[in-house]
């Protein structure tokens, strides 16, 4: 897999469990299992009305909640923006948001 592709394949995941898992095992029997996969996925986008709600989750991920006024109905706590480290073996804690693949490791 391309390093291009991982991020569809990550937000992919996040629905897969709704959607490509119960459909594969729905295939068992067919006879043409790659055509009806395609058409019934097709389906199966357009009745969980899956694009949208892929953008309003990838929007929300990838865009945190402001802490403006807007927002005072909720707790403090629920507000603030918590940042992500990663962590590797030989060097600790990293911070998010490197791309460590220029390092050539």
């Amino acid at each position: 897999m391309r390093l291009e592709h991982s991020f569809v394949c990550d937000i992919a995941d996040l629905y897969k469990a709704e959607t490509t898992l119960p459909l594969a095992f729905a295939l068992h029997n067919s006879n043409n299992p790659e055509q009806e996969a395609r058409r019934r996925f097709r389906e199966d986008l357009q009745l969980l009305k899956l694009l949208p709600r892929i953008v309003r989750d990838v929007q929300s991920l990838l865009t945190p909640r402001s802490t403006d006024a807007t927002d005072e109905d909720e707790p403090q706590e629920k507000r603030d923006i918590h940042l992500v480290h990663l962590w590797d073996p030989k060097s600790g804690t990293l911070p998010a948001g490197v791309n460590y693949a220029a390092r050539g490791e």
